[in-house]
């Protein structure tokens, strides 16, 4: 596993420790042997998740939770990767990205070997290194480039809905696709990747917060796609079947700019409910967030909303 389980078992440890109670008492409490608490805490041994939950149980804390905490950056599933990938796309950063994929594969090569399904994952990375990626700021190429990119996951793959799961890297290319199409004007091509996006994490039979996440940036992306499209109804229907999803559990944030999305849209369908919503968007934000979209709804729309000229 892909673990660090030293840092994992000094943290278990601590906890231990935190709780005033010793390996012996431990053991008579859950059954765990002791020497397996030892090796536990000194990371040597990886822990059963049926060790992990007696153990959760006496120190009022989850630590499969904190196991999955100390997952390597350079895991397949790593969101730090997904996350460094994303920021040097968004920057135009090529040089850095293609050196810090080089990093990421020589890791893999040292840690695993030449094993099938780490190299399904550093296929799909020296697919960034291996396009002409200039330093430029035209969205066709970057669209041209992100779309290679994809592509170049398997010679086997023929669009992104051949897979019936996607590693986080994967979603995040995505998604960065999506937002080139969004800028490009292209919002058919959004819409469908978008929805291609949703109902495959939807069918997942778990979902993680990075899942969620991405699911709230993908919900939003389509809002704007209808937007543009004036297809005002639809970015109703849209904000309201994930709000309303009780499986989604989006952090204010999200839900703020959700709900943004809705009341702009019923602004264009002459509902005068938007402007409460607006209220409520309006009151739930920070200073700055609330200047910011006060002077979009001024400028955009000419919504000279009374919160942003005499608070509540």
């Amino acid at each position: 596993m892909n673990l660090d389980f030293v840092r994992f078992g000094d943290q278990i440890r601590q906890i231990r420790k935190n709780c005033g109670v010793s390996q012996e008492k431990v053991s008579e409490i859950t059954g765990v042997a002791i020497e397996t608490l030892r090796r536990l805490e000194k990371g040597i041994a990886e822990p059963k998740l049926s060790t992990l939950e007696k153990l959760s149980e006496v120190y009022k804390y989850d630590l499969i939770f904190l196991l999955t905490k100390h997952r390597s950056k350079f895991s397949f599933f790593s969101n730090e990767i997904a996350g460094m990938i994303t920021n040097e796309l968004d920057s135009l950063n090529y040089v850095e990205l293609k050196a810090k994929i080089e990093e990421v594969i020589q890791h893999i090569i040292d840690s695993n070997g030449p094993k099938h399904n780490s190299k399904y994952y550093i296929d799909y990375l020296e697919g960034f290194k291996s396009l002409e990626l200039n330093t430029t700021k035209n969205i066709d190429k970057n669209i041209i480039n992100t779309e290679a990119i994809l592509m170049l996951l398997s010679k086997d793959r023929k669009n992104i809905a051949t897979d019936p799961y996607l590693f986080s890297l994967e979603v995040s290319a995505s998604i960065y696709l999506v937002i080139q199409y969004r800028r490009s004007k292209r919002n058919i091509e959004a819409i469908n990747l978008i929805e291609c996006l949703i109902d495959k994490i939807r069918s997942y039979p778990a979902l993680s917060d990075e899942h969620i996440r991405n699911l709230a940036t993908l919900y939003l992306n389509l809002s704007y796609s209808y937007h543009h499209l004036d297809e005002h109804e639809k970015v109703k229907a849209i904000v309201d079947g994930a709000i309303g999803d009780p499986v989604l559990s989006f952090r204010s944030t999200t839900y703020n700019n959700l709900m943004l999305r809705k009341a702009i849209a019923m602004f264009h369908l002459d509902d005068p409910d938007y402007y409460h919503i607006l209220t409520g968007v309006l009151l739930n934000e920070t200073e700055v967030r609330k200047n910011q979209i006060g002077k979009t709804l001024l400028d955009l729309y000419g919504i000279d909303h009374h919160v942003m000229k005499h608070g509540v």
